[in-house]
């Protein structure tokens, strides 16, 4: 992605716990790793690489990124975890059986009739 008025790359992406960083192919100014891609609507996980013009941009960009890692894993564990809450067993099954109790009646009350139209029984009798 690029900025609006600075066409400078950018990337807008969260720091999961566990993300790994990885030197790419032993190059100390290049660092690799993977993250969902939500750019084309669709989440899907993507590689992503990037290069530094120097080996001291390279390891500031790696503090900053394992800083914002270990935040987010402190965060996230505050708020309890990264999985949904889950709802205890037996609540909101009953919101859910009512649902289709309620709608089974009102399809039992429908009554399905065929109707014929006028002189499509005299034209069999006639053949």
């Amino acid at each position: 992605m690029r900025r609006d008025k600075l066409h400078k790359i950018c990337a807008n992406f969260l720091i999961m716990p566990g993300t790994t960083l990885q030197n790419h192919q032993g190059n100390d100014k290049t660092w690799v790793w993977s993250t969902p891609d939500f750019a084309e609507e669709e989440m899907r996980t993507e590689l992503f690489c990037i290069r530094f013009g120097t080996t001291e941009k390279a390891n500031e960009f790696k503090d900053v990124f394992e800083a914002a890692e270990k935040t987010n894993a402190k965060i996230i564990e505050e708020e309890g975890g990264l999985e949904a809450k889950e709802p205890e067993e037996g609540e909101g099954e009953k919101e859910k059986d009512t649902g289709a109790d309620d709608l089974a009646k009102d399809l039992e009350s429908v009554k399905v009739e065929e109707k014929k139209e006028e002189g499509e029984g005299e034209k069999k009798e006639e053949e």
